[in-house]
């Protein structure tokens, strides 16, 4: 059960002198389950697996493999080069449950 469903079943017992329709949050959760279904996970491609010569890092993409610009590199003063992620981008993945969670608090 994701963060966005445990808090509509919350909102479906909530009472605070406004009542939310049951019709609502029935609509609500089946959305929720079609923005579900529609999140991609994120790979992040190496062109060997880890061990004493690790793979290289190749790219990050969706599963149907689109590339995605998720970070910037940063070389570190320990000589080590990290790939910051701050946050990723809206328009890669989509904004489905931030709307959702928004309208239902």
């Amino acid at each position: 059960m994701t963060r966005l469903s445990r808090e509509l079943d919350r909102l479906a017992d909530y009472e605070q002198g406004y009542h939310i329709r049951e019709e609502e949050i029935e609509r609500l959760r089946h959305r929720v389950a079609e923005l579900e279904a529609q999140r991609m996970p994120i790979n992040i491609l190496f062109d060997g697996p880890p061990g004493p010569v690790s793979g290289r890092f190749i790219e990050v993409e969706t599963d149907e493999g689109r590339g995605i610009n998720a970070g910037e590199w940063i070389e570190r003063p320990d000589g080590l080069w990290a790939m910051r992620i701050q946050e990723l981008p809206e328009d890669e993945l989509g904004r489905g449950h931030e709307v959702l969670t928004r309208r239902v608090t």
